[in-house]
């Protein structure tokens, strides 16, 4: 299971850090609009990933809209409830709007309160112990419904710079969030005073020093090819590389800590591809030979500091494909049984799911969070943007499957025959991936 407390600790880690070394002017600023994603603990102690907004009518009160989603799991299993099922699954997807208000505007701590209205839809499914979803059972039923409504927060920015801030958030229906905005529009702090303060130097000077020190956002689109690997392979089988297709691609934005900062926030969303190859261990072929391919819609925030990128990437469930090397579709997914005969023999099988149209590989896989480590090299650089060069490690923090008996890969196999069940989700795989890939940053002035 991810460690969540970990992934708070890290980024508040990088925020005081960044804080430290910075010392620009900044705060929050009538009409300018503070946009940027949100992570944190939702309803049921879940992940929580959403995308904030707000808008300065003065300098201290404010309009803000949002999207959140988030998601988390009941478990009864422990309760000895014979036939009845074990988990229900939570999701929510929100739309809210409100407004703020902030009680010290002209600070870089910046604190306020927030008040507003969402339409909230929850999505509920029922599991039985073997992962297959299934109709609510009595006694049990959704504690959630979709509907208008209310929400709060108190929460806090820390203006970096003019641009850039940090966001913290206590409340609800997202308990504990955190993020970082750029900001856009308006009249900055910096440049209002450096129009009401006259200076010494000639006009010329000033336009010259006015350009270098204009602040600039850098987006653009990126591409990249990708190999990967599964770990933890049941006896019987191996595994090996896939280079993934499509490529991974998706639009980067990245926004420095200050006008000629070379540390910066950043982020990636896209469509990325993670794969492997399974097979025997011998008589492998290319008709029992299988590359198995998931995709995920992702959202990648990280930290570039001077060129060195660290961030978590997650990942949402898109589509799957499992062919072999012949191209024909196999089916990977199914439930295993266990029938126990008068005299003690036991036989067991797993029942695929049926190839067709309504086979899906991909409602088995969970979230993924993925740390995510490497270089972003300049290649090319102009007044107009930069060309890069990507090179990124990635390695997946939880397992690709939601269940790992689900799964003809969880268990040990020798030629054709299952012997032994995996109750231990020892073969729920995770992910090593190495990408390289090109991004072109278009430089935006604000």
């Amino acid at each position: 299971m991810v460690k969540k407390r970990q992934i708070f600790k890290a980024l508040a880690l990088f925020f005081l850090t960044v804080a430290a070394a910075t010392s620009m002017r900044a705060q929050f600023v009538e009409e300018r609009a503070y946009v940027g994603p949100t992570i944190g603990l939702g309803i049921g102690g879940g992940l929580a990933y959403g995308l904030n907004g707000e808008y300065a009518m003065t300098e201290n009160f404010g309009l803000i809209a949002g999207l959140g989603l988030s998601g988390f799991t009941e478990d009864f299993g422990g309760l000895g409830l014979t036939g009845s099922v074990p988990t229900i699954d939570y999701s929510l997807l929100m739309g809210y709007v409100g407004a703020s208000y902030h009680f010290m505007p002209k600070k870089k701590f910046d604190p306020y309160l927030s008040l507003g209205i969402a339409y909230f839809k929850w999505d509920v499914k029922y599991r039985t112990a073997d992962g297959e979803e299934t109709d609510p059972f009595q006694g049990f039923s959704s504690a959630y419904t979709s509907g208008i409504g209310f929400t709060g927060q108190i929460g806090a920015r820390y203006h970096f710079s003019d641009v850039v801030s940090a966001r913290v958030t206590l409340g609800y229906p997202m308990w504990v969030g955190l993020g970082v905005d750029v900001a856009f529009g308006g009249v900055t702090p910096t440049a209002a005073e450096s129009t009401s303060s006259p200076t010494p130097a000639s006009s010329d000077t000033s336009a010259t020093l006015a350009a270098k020190k204009k602040y600039k956002l850098f987006v653009g689109p990126y591409i990249a090819g990708k190999a990967s690997i599964k770990t933890d392979v049941g006896e019987g089988m191996k595994t090996g590389v896939v280079f993934n297709v499509p490529p991974d691609f998706g639009v980067s934005i990245t926004a420095p800590f200050g006008a000629e900062s070379n540390i910066g926030f950043g982020l990636q969303a896209g469509y990325a591809t993670y794969g492997y190859q399974m097979k025997p261990e011998s008589q492998a072929n290319d008709s029992n030979t299988v590359n198995e391919m998931y995709s995920f819609i992702n959202m990648f925030p990280h930290f570039n500091i001077g060129g060195f990128i660290i961030g978590v990437n997650f990942g949402f469930p898109s589509s799957g494909s499992t062919r072999t090397i012949k191209g024909d579709s196999v089916s990977m997914f199914g439930s295993f049984s266990a029938d126990t005969a008068s005299n003690g023999d036991v036989t067991y099988e797993f029942n695929r799911d049926p190839v067709g149209p309504t086979y899906d590989p991909a409602k088995y896989l969970s979230t993924m969070v993925e740390f995510r480590i490497g270089g972003s090299i300049p290649i090319v650089s102009s007044d107009f943007g930069k060309l890069k060069i990507n090179i990124m490690a990635g390695y997946t923090l939880n397992q690709l499957f939601e269940t790992a008996g689900n799964y003809i890969g969880s268990y040990d196999i020798d030629g054709t025959d299952l012997e032994t069940l995996r109750l231990d989700e020892g073969l729920n795989p995770r992910i090593p991936s190495l990408s390289i890939g090109i991004q072109y940053d278009f430089a935006i002035g604000l």
